[in-house]
C-alpha cells in the first residue's frame, strides 16, 4: 500500500506543530490513520501525509499549514505569483519595537544632524556601538565583537580596509599618533599574510582609547534620588521625558517616505550589519510581498510609529491612529473597495490591536464610524509573533537594561543604556500579565533572593587636617562590611572608591553591600571605613581608620552623637531604620585630621518605600499587582489533579526567594519616576487598562507564531554587592546566575527561567474552567521571546465571535520566523486572490471486460469532481456531461464545447485541499445514476494536480478492481479582477451555492483580425 502514497511530506521549512499534537499519543495516532484511511476511500487510495495531519488538527483550534511541494525555501511571492495568485486586499504593516528607522527633525545640539536617520548612519553606530564593547569586554572578546560590528562585507573576517575605514571616519582616533603607528604595523602584518585576528591584535592602542572615552565622570553633589544623566549626543536624541515627550530642543520621529508608502522606514535598518542582529524587522517579509506584486502605495504601505512612545499617547502626540485611518481609507479606495489587512510583527500587534480599540471607543473614533468603520475597511489583522499578555522579556529589558542583548546595549554605553530604555514608555507595553501564569504552573514573573541590604554614599573627603599632606596626595576609600560571628555571612565584602588627586576631594559614589543571614536584621554586623593613600612603588599608606557598629533597635541615631563619637574613638554604632538615610557630615575619623561626608541607609528584604501605590488597587493587567500574578488554591490543584506533582507544580527557584510584583520590582530598584510614568500613560488609561487583551473589534484575525523554543518566562534576581559613580547607578539587583529551578517543564539560565520545547505544561486558555483547560491541554514552549500562551491568547477572543485561526510554526523563533517561508505563504495565502483550477476530463478507457460485462447499450458517463476543504468536508461538487460508452475513449467526446468543465477557486494549496474523483454511470434503461461497477473514488491531493499543471502532462487514475481509467488534465485559471467582481455578484443572486455560472468575456470596438464579429 506505500506505493499508493504521494510524496507529500512536509517541507524542511515548514514543520507545523499539529494542534494539541504533544497530547495525542502515537497509538492513537495509528488507530486514526485506518478510519481516515476509510474516510477517504479505502485502502488503495492516493494520500498524502498531510491528510493524516488534518485529521489530527481537527482534534485542536490550531491550523494546520502545509508548505506545498511546488513552494521553494525561498522566493515564496515569486513561487505563488507564477502559480496564477494575485493581490486581492491591500495591506498596511505596523513595525515591531525597533522596527522602524528615527529620523532627526530637530535638534539644537546637533543642527547638522537634521534629517539623519539615526541608528543607521554606520560610524554613528560603530563607534558608539565599539566604545561600549571595549568598555565591558575582555581583552580576548573584543576582536571578535569588533569585527562583528564593522565586517561590511559579511565574510566573518575583518579586512585591514573595513578597519582603515572606521578609524579614519572618527577625529580622535585618526589623529592619535599610537593608533597611526599600530595601523601602519597592521599593514605589514597583512601584506606578510598574517590573519585577521593577529592583524587585529596589533591595534591595542585603538582599544585603549575608546576604553578611556567610554569612561566618565561627574563631580555633582547627590546620589541616591539623582536620575541617571544621559550624557552621549546619540543618547540624548534618543530619550524623551515622561515616556513620551520630546526633550527640550530635539524631535526624532520615524522617517516618512511617502514615495514608497513608508515602507523605507520599515525596511531600510534589514541591511544594516548591526541593527538587523538585534531587532525584529519586517524587510524580508516586505521583500516578498513586492515579489508577488504588491505595489507599493497603491497595494502596501508602511505607518511606521515611534516605539518608545506608549499607546495611549501616540494619537495626542502625533496623530497616529487618525493618520492610520486615512491611509487604510485610501488603501481600500486604490483596491477598488477591497478591505485592509493589517500584518503586524512583535510590539506592532498590540499597537494594531490597540488601534481597533481606539476606532471602536473614542470620540474622534466614533466620529468616523466606529465599528462600522473598522467593518467597512479591516478585513483581518495578521499579528506575527504577538506579545497579547506580554512577555517576562519584555519587564526583564525594563528592569535590567544591562542584562538584555538588545538594540540599547549595541550601541551605547552600559549607563547610558539604562537611561534611554528607561525613558521610553512603550515599554510597558510588553510587560507580562498574570492571563499567562494562570495558564501555565507559574505564580509570577519575578523572583528576588531574600536579602538585606546596606546603601553607602561616600560623598567627599577633607584631609586638611592629616599632617605633611600635600595636594599630590591621592586618597580613597576603602568599605568593608563584616559580622561578629563566624555563622554571618560573608566574612568580608570588600569595596573601594574611585581614587581622586588633592587633599580636599568630591567622590560621589554609592556602594551597596547584601547578606542572606538574618537578612531582616543588621545586629552582628560592622563596615570598616579606611581612608589611604595611594603610592605608585610602596604599599598604599593608611590615612585613618573608623568602625559603625550597625543596629536596627532602639530608633534612628542622632547624625551629631555619631559624628561626636567618630571623633572620639573612631567608633560608633549607627541605629539604622528601614529605608531611612542617616547622613554622616564631615565627621572627624579619629584623631586623623580626616574628615568624611557620607550617608547610609539600611534595606530589610520586605521594605517597601512610600510612592508606589497603584492607580487602580484593584489592578489591571500589565499595570501592577494581583492583575499581574497567577497562582490561586484551584489553579494549582487542578494543574497537579491533571499533571502530577512533577509538572503541575508552579515552578520556583530553589533556596530563600521571595516572588515579586512588577510594582515591588520598581520600588526595589528605586525607579519613582518610571513607576509614575507606567500608571498614568497604562493604568489610568482606559483601553489599555480595560481592553488590553479583550477581543478586538474585528471579524478575522490569523496569529502567526512560532513555538517550542526555549522561551523566557521567568527572572530571578538578587541584589549586587556593587559600586556606582554619581549619575551613573544602573541596577541594584542582578540576575541570580547560580539560581535552579527543579521542575520538568522550566530550566533556569543564569538567572532567566524558560520554558522548556515540547515539555511546559499549557492549560488550554478557552476552557471554561481550569480543570477542563488542564486536560485540554498540551506541552509547548513560545518562540524565544515571547512565551507560548501570550502568543495563543487570540484563541480566547472565539468566544466573541471573532474568527482566529492560529498558525503555529515549529522551532520559529520571534525575530527569525519573518523571514521564514511559512510565514510569507500564509500571509500571501490570506491576502491574494487564488487561482481557479480547471479539471478537465480527457478521456475514459473501458476494458474489454468493462465494456461488455457491465454496460449496455445506450448507458451513458459522466465524471465526478468533489472537492474537499482543509477538514476534509465536501465544498464543491461538480460533474460533466454525459459522454456515451463507445464514445468515452474518445477526446473529442469530452472536449467538445457542450461538455462541463470543473472550474473551483483554489482557497489554498494546502496538500489536505482535495479533490474526489469518481466515475458513474447512467442508465439507459432505467436512468438511475450509479458508481461505476467495481471502481471506488480515487482522492488527488493539490499537490498532485499541482504536479500534472507544473508538467502539463494527464493524470491517469486507474479505478481499481476495473479494467476502467481515467485520464485528467488539469490547469490553472487566472481570472482578471472584473471576473471577479462578476462572479461575485452573481453569486449573490444565486440562491444555490453550488450553481454553475457560465461567463463570456466580450471585447468592445472592432473585432481583431480574424477574429468574428461579436467575439
Amino acid at each position: 500500500a506505500a506505493s499508493f502514497w504521494c510524496s507529500g511530506a512536509l517541507h524542511p521549512d515548514a514543520a507545523y506543530k499539529m494542534g494539541n499534537s504533544c497530547s495525542l499519543l502515537a497509538g492513537d495516532v495509528v488507530d486514526r490513520v485506518d478510519a481516515l484511511l476509510n474516510d477517504i476511500g479505502g485502502p488503495v487510495v492516493i494520500v498524502s501525509a498531510a491528510n493524516i495531519a488534518a485529521e489530527l488538527k481537527n482534534q485542536s483550534g490550531v491550523r494546520s499549514v502545509h508548505t506545498p511541494e511546488w513552494l521553494p525555501s525561498h522566493s515564496a511571492g515569486k513561487a505563488m505569483r507564477n502559480a496564477g495568485y494575485r493581490p486581492k486586499h491591500p495591506i498596511a504593516c505596523i513595525n515591531s519595537l525597533a522596527g522602524a528607522v528615527l529620523q532627526c527633525v530637530e535638534s539644537e545640539d546637533q543642527p547638522d544632524w537634521v534629517g539623519d536617520k539615526l541608528f543607521v548612519d554606520i560610524a554613528k553606530i560603530a563607534y558608539a556601538a565599539t566604545k561600549n564593547i571595549f568598555s565591558i569586554s575582555t581583552s580576548d572578546e573584543w576582536k571578535a565583537e569588533l569585527t562583528a560590528l564593522l565586517d561590511s562585507d559579511g565574510d566573518g573576517d575583518l579586512e585591514l580596509d573595513e578597519l582603515k575605514q572606521f578609524i579614519e571616519a572618527d577625529g580622535v582616533l585618526s589623529a592619535n599618533k599610537a593608533v597611526r603607528k599600530a595601523l601602519a604595523k597592521a599593514e605589514r602584518e597583512s601584506a606578510r599574510g598574517a590573519k585577521p585576528s593577529d592583524v587585529l591584535a596589533t591595534l591595542e592602542p585603538v582599544r585603549r582609547i575608546l576604553q578611556q572615552s567610554a569612561e566618565r565622570g561627574d563631580s555633582a553633589d547627590g546620589l541616591s534620588n539623582d536620575d541617571i544623566k544621559t550624557r552621549s549626543m546619540l543618547s540624548r536624541h534618543l530619550a524623551l521625558k515622561d515616556g513620551w515627550r520630546d526633550p527640550a530642543g530635539i524631535k526624532v520621529r520615524p522617517l516618512s517616505s511617502p514615495g514608497d508608502g513608508d515602507l523605507t522606514a520599515i525596511t531600510y535598518l534589514s541591511g544594516v550589519p548591526i541593527i538587523k542582529l538585534f531587532t525584529a524587522l519586517m524587510g524580508p517579509l516586505i521583500a516578498q510581498l513586492q515579489e508577488f506584486g504588491y505595489e507599493p502605495v497603491r497595494m502596501l504601505r508602511a505607518f511606521p510609529y515611534d516605539w518608545r512612545c506608549p499607546p495611549s499617547k501616540l494619537e495626542e502626540r502625533d496623530s497616529y491612529f487618525s493618520n492610520l485611518m486615512d491611509g487604510i481609507e485610501e488603501l481600500v479606495r486604490n483596491a477598488g473597495g477591497e478591505k485592509c489587512v493589517l500584518v503586524a510583527h512583535s510590539m506592532g500587534c498590540r499597537v494594531s490591536h490597540y488601534f481597533t480599540h481606539w476606532v471602536a471607543t473614542t470620540e474622534p473614533g466614533l466620529a468616523r464610524g466606529g465599528r462600522d468603520w473598522l467593518d467597512a475597511h479591516v478585513h483581518s489583522l495578521v499579528p506575527i509573533g504577538g506579545p497579547f499578555l506580554g512577555a517576562c522579556s519584555g519587564t526583564m529589558q525594563f528592569l535590567q537594561p544591562g542584562n538584555v542583548a538588545g538594540l540599547v546595549p549595541a550601541v551605547m554605553s552600559t549607563t547610558d543604556g539604562h537611561s534611554v530604555l528607561r525613558s521610553w514608555g512603550s515599554m510597558p507595553f510588553v510587560f507580562g500579565n498574570g492571563d499567562a501564569l494562570r495558564n501555565q504552573p507559574a505564580s509570577h514573573y519575578s523572583w528576588v533572593r531574600r536579602e538585606g541590604a546596606l546603601q553607602v554614599e561616600i560623598l567627599s573627603l577633607d584631609l586638611g587636617g592629616v599632617a605633611g599632606v600635600t595636594e599630590g596626595v591621592e586618597p580613597y576609600v576603602q568599605l568593608s562590611l563584616c559580622g561578629h560571628e563566624p555563622a554571618a555571612p560573608k566574612a568580608t565584602q570588600q569595596l573601594s572608591s574611585e581614587v581622586k588627586k588633592g587633599s580636599q576631594v568630591e567622590l560621589n559614589e554609592l556602594f551597596q553591600f547584601c547578606w542572606d543571614h538574618e537578612p531582616e536584621a543588621l545586629s552582628g554586623l560592622q563596615l570598616h571605613i579606611t581612608v589611604k593613600d595611594e603610592l605608585e612603588m610602596a604599599l598604599d599608606k593608611t590615612l585613618a581608620n573608623a568602625t559603625l557598629e550597625l543596629s536596627s533597635a532602639n530608633g534612628v541615631s542622632e547624625a551629631a552623637d555619631v559624628a561626636r563619637l567618630l571623633e572620639e574613638s573612631g567608633q560608633a554604632t549607627l541605629h539604622l531604620q528601614p529605608g531611612t538615610w542617616l547622613p554622616i557630615t564631615a565627621a572627624a575619623l579619629g584623631d586623623s585630621g580626616v574628615r568624611l561626608t557620607a550617608r547610609v541607609c539600611w534595606i530589610p528584604p520586605s521594605h517597601t518605600p512610600p510612592g508606589y501605590a497603584l492607580a487602580r488597587p484593584a489592578g489591571a493587567a500589565g499595570c501592577g499587582g494581583a492583575a499581574d500574578e497567577g497562582t490561586t488554591e484551584d489553579k494549582r490543584a487542578a494543574m497537579v489533579a491533571a499533571w502530577g506533582e512533577a509538572n503541575g507544580t508552579e515552578w520556583r527557584p530553589e533556596g530563600p526567594y521571595d516572588p515579586c510584583s512588577t510594582d515591588r520590582m520598581f520600588a526595589m530598584e528605586d525607579m519613582e519616576d518610571e513607576f509614575r510614568m507606567w500608571q498614568e500613560t497604562y493604568a489610568n488609561d482606559p483601553i489599555y487598562s480595560q481592553l488590553s487583551t479583550a477581543p478586538p473589534p474585528l471579524k478575522t484575525v490569523l496569529p502567526i507564531y512560532g513555538i517550542n523554543k526555549p522561551s523566557v518566562a521567568g527572572a530571578i534576581y538578587r541584589r549586587k554587592v556593587a559600586k556606582w559613580r554619581q549619575g551613573e547607578r544602573t541596577c541594584y539587583l542582578t540576575l541570580d546566575e547560580k539560581a535552579t529551578v527543579k521542575h520538568p517543564g522550566y530550566k533556569a539560565v543564569a538567572g532567566v527561567v524558560e520554558e522548556q520545547p515540547s515539555k511546559t505544561p499549557q492549560a488550554d486558555p478557552t476552557a471554561p474552567s481550569i480543570e477542563e483547560g488542564c486536560a485540554r491541554g498540551t506541552k509547548a514552549s513560545g518562540d524565544k521571546t515571547v512565551p507560548y500562551q501570550s502568543l495563543r491568547w487570540p484563541v480566547t477572543w472565539r468566544a466573541a465571535g471573532v474568527h482566529v485561526e492560529p498558525v503555529e510554526v515549529e522551532g520559529g523563533d520571534h525575530r527569525g520566523i519573518i523571514g521564514m517561508t511559512p510565514c510569507h505563504f500564509t500571509v500571501l495565502q490570506h491576502t491574494s486572490h487564488p487561482p481557479a483550477l480547471e479539471l478537465a476530463v480527457r478521456k475514459v478507457q473501458l476494458g474489454r471486460a468493462s465494456t461488455h460485462k457491465l454496460t449496455a447499450a445506450g448507458d451513458l458517463l459522466k465524471v465526478r469532481f468533489d472537492w474537499h476543504n482543509a477538514n476534509d468536508e465536501p465544498a464543491h461538487r461538480l460533474e460533466t456531461d454525459a459522454v456515451g460508452v463507445r464514445q468515452a475513449h474518445l477526446r473529442s467526446a469530452w472536449t467538445s464545447s457542450h461538455q462541463s468543465r470543473a472550474p473551483v477557486p483554489v482557497h489554498s494549496l494546502d496538500a489536505v485541499l482535495a479533490c474526489r474523483i469518481t466515475l458513474l454511470i447512467q442508465r439507459a434503461k432505467t436512468g438511475a445514476l450509479e458508481v461505476f461497477p467495481k471502481t471506488f473514488p480515487v482522492t488527488l491531493t493539490c499537490e498532485r494536480l499541482f504536479a500534472a499543471v507544473r508538467l502539463g502532462r494527464p493524470i491517469k487514475l486507474q479505478l481499481f478492481d476495473s479494467d476502467a481509467a481515467v485520464q485528467i488534465t488539469a490547469r490553472l485559471i487566472e481570472m482578471t479582477p472584473d471576473v471577479r467582481r462578476a462572479i461575485s455578484a452573481l453569486h449573490a443572486l444565486t440562491p444555490d451555492e453550488n450553481a454553475e455560472i457560465r461567463i463570456s468575456i466580450l471585447s468592445e470596438g472592432p473585432p481583431a483580425e480574424g477574429q468574428a464579429e461579436g467575439g
